[in-house]
């Protein structure tokens, strides 16, 4: 073999080694997914740069075994904006989640909606990534989740010391739980349905059928699929002020391993905010800004904002304020999960 030859199968070797090690790697490390997918953001939403959009977005997508359906969500929608091949996107959200039907929640897709759902190829499509999806989800620590998200639900309705030893007590179950298993978040459990145990052939009961007896639960108490994310026990520590403080030491971990996402325990962080009596409250030192029930007033600098948010694999303050605007403007739907965290 000559030395040219040598040289050439040398090269290609390190290519495919290299190639190998990204997605060992990547699969384990969430962090780097988030980065990735924050880069695709800022270079559509800041720079304007379509074609590294993609190539950060497609990136991700092709080397993780799990991606927060959101994203891809997002991804089809800046394509389909650009004139550029969208359904790929949504075809690989029906791995995650993603239903057909979500689609109608987004005003830019509200042309296009008829002929997706009427699109037979599409149906099939979904059919069969459907089942994928299903086969994924731990069914018995959906069950958890739900069974846990209903007793705190119905603990509001009860006197306030009994509801606040219930939630002590559901906080000591989660975390035996995220040592065991993982926090039970959308990688574990899939996102929110209403009628998901049905689907995968299970004789618990769903969602709406766990509200049908409790009246005092009627008036409020959703689903919320629209989120494209689990929502459950999310809503359990948002109604905990205590939650994000309690259970600091797994967050970075579980963002790590994939089973939250960052902004998600954002989220938890400034809810701390909202209540002065819990004991984490004197430990925080600054603010996320994505709480929509905190008020964060002129204390918090923008920089130190963004500093936090980059330390959590965010984007800066100034990319969701382009996001917001592209909603305002074009009809995207950009913000996604528990109050629109995400």
């Amino acid at each position: 073999m000559g030395s040219e030859n040598r040289l050439v199968l040398k090269w290609m070797r390190w290519c495919i080694g290299l190639l190998i090690s990204f997605n060992c790697f990547s699969q384990g490390n969430y962090f780097e997914y988030h980065k990735l997918i924050n880069k695709a953001e800022e270079q559509y939403f800041i720079k304007s740069d379509i074609d590294s959009t993609f190539y950060f977005y497609n990136k991700v997508f092709t080397s993780y075994n799990f991606v927060f359906v959101k994203d891809l969500v997002n991804a089809a929608q800046i394509a389909y904006f650009c004139k550029k091949p969208y359904r790929q996107y949504l075809e690989q959200g029906f791995e995650y989640g993603l239903k057909i039907d979500h689609i109608r929640y987004i005003p830019l897709f509200k042309t296009i909606y008829k002929q997706l759902s009427a699109d037979t190829k599409l149906k099939k499509i979904y059919s069969i990534k459907r089942r994928d999806y299903l086969s994924r989800i731990d069914v018995n620590y959906l069950d958890y989740v739900y069974t846990v998200g209903f007793w705190d639900q119905r603990g509001r309705f009860l006197d306030r010391k009994v509801y606040e030893k219930r939630k002590k007590s559901i906080l000591i179950t989660l975390t035996d739980s995220i040592v065991k298993k993982g926090f039970p978040g959308d990688r574990l459990i899939g996102i929110a349905d209403s009628t998901i145990f049905r689907q995968l052939g299970s004789k618990k009961p769903n969602f709406y059928d766990r509200v049908k007896p409790h009246k005092e639960l009627w008036d409020y108490f959703s689903c919320n699929e629209q989120e494209l994310t689990e929502k459950m026990m999310v809503l359990v520590l948002i109604n905990n002020f205590s939650s994000y403080y309690k259970l600091k030491e797994y967050w970075l971990t579980e963002i790590k391993k994939g089973n939250i996402h960052p902004r998600d325990v954002a989220l938890l962080h400034d809810n701390t905010y909202r209540s002065s009596t819990n004991p984490g409250f004197s430990t925080l030192k600054g603010v996320y800004h994505t709480n929509p029930f905190v008020s964060y007033g002129e204390k918090w600098k923008r920089k130190d904002i963004n500093k936090m948010r980059h330390d959590l694999f965010m984007v800066a303050m100034e990319v969701d304020e382009k996001k917001k605007e592209y909603e305002k403007k074009h009809g995207f739907k950009l913000f996604w999960g528990f109050w629109n965290c995400r």
